[in-house]
């Protein structure tokens, strides 16, 4: 993180395409250190856990980025697919804080855990809400990490398809080794601008496109959610160079007209996919129709 702000102070790391913001590396950088401030305040050490509740926002980065840099623990929960067993997760986790967008519907279920909890409130360069305001009036001076590489970096939940949503423990020294493998077998750099629409409590979009853009200097185009109606209105204005996908999103766009859309593509390198196999004969008829690569994941 110090090194982004220290190399691209003034590029714009996150771009959240809902809420219209943007956060600069330098600016992203500010928050991190005024976040472990907050922390160190309220007591936080290593292996002490955040818990986090929200969607895709700026915020939601922000939290996760700031946790991690001052060494506690990050457990993203992702709402609407736990909605059902959010008390039961809390109590597995046993968090020192809970933050939590408002609006998602779970503020009952939360009280109710008697575990402290904040609203997560909005982030912007003139005006800021709830949590991160009282984060964003600290100083920005910066304290000394408190994590070693086997403490635990993050928590993250399967996807529960099959039994219960089980907590995945990934240290420091492990959350480093799986990005800068994907960094690799992506080729990702700083001239790349993702764009991800995938959910930021996987591990697959944390390590991909929120880690690796950090990791090389890259920039971070974020959709709350995909929306084949939107999308290559998003890439004709952001010109994204890598995108994500999967099976799901390539088969509705395979269904759209793609004559008049091709055209905005001319940026993107490749798209990736992932969570599940793509068939062979929907990875080639996709990039006969849009002349766009696929990486399978």
């Amino acid at each position: 993180m110090d090194r982004g702000a220290a190399s691209y102070p003034d590029k714009v790391f996150l771009e959240s395409v809902d809420q219209r913001t943007s956060a600069t590396y330098a600016e992203v950088t500010q928050f991190c250190r005024r976040l472990s401030r907050k922390l160190k305040k309220i007591g936080f050490g290593p292996n002490d856990r955040v818990a986090l509740l929200s969607n895709n926002a700026l915020e939601h980065l922000l939290i996760y980025f700031g946790v991690m840099y001052y060494g506690a623990t990050i457990c993203t929960i992702h709402v609407e697919m736990n909605a059902v067993i959010i008390k039961e997760i809390l109590k597995s986790l046993d968090p020192k804080l809970v933050l939590f967008e408002e609006g998602i519907g779970l503020e009952e279920e939360i009280r109710q855990s008697d575990y402290p909890a904040h609203a997560l409130g909005s982030w912007s360069q003139q005006d800021c809400t709830g949590f991160v305001a009282e984060v964003s009036g600290l100083s920005a001076e910066n304290p000394a990490p408190v994590y070693g590489p086997d403490d635990i970096a993050t928590i993250f939940f399967t996807s529960g398809t099959t039994a219960e949503p089980k907590g995945i423990l990934c240290s420091f020294q492990h959350l480093e080794t799986n990005v800068a493998a994907v960094l690799e077998a992506f080729g990702i750099g700083a001239e790349d601008r993702l764009l991800d629409y995938r959910s930021f409590n996987w591990a697959s979009a944390q390590m991909l496109s929120a880690l690796g853009a950090l990791c090389q200097g890259a920039t971070l185009i974020m959709p709350r959610k995909f929306s084949s109606n939107r999308f290559f209105e998003w890439i004709k204005e952001y010109k994204p160079t890598v995108v994500a996908g999967n099976p799901a999103v390539f088969n509705m766009l395979l269904a759209k007209n793609s004559r008049q859309a091709t055209s905005h593509l001319s940026s993107v390198r490749f798209m990736t996919s992932s969570s599940a196999a793509l068939p062979v004969a929907d990875w080639k008829r996709f990039e006969e129709q849009y002349g766009v690569p696929i990486v399978q994941g």
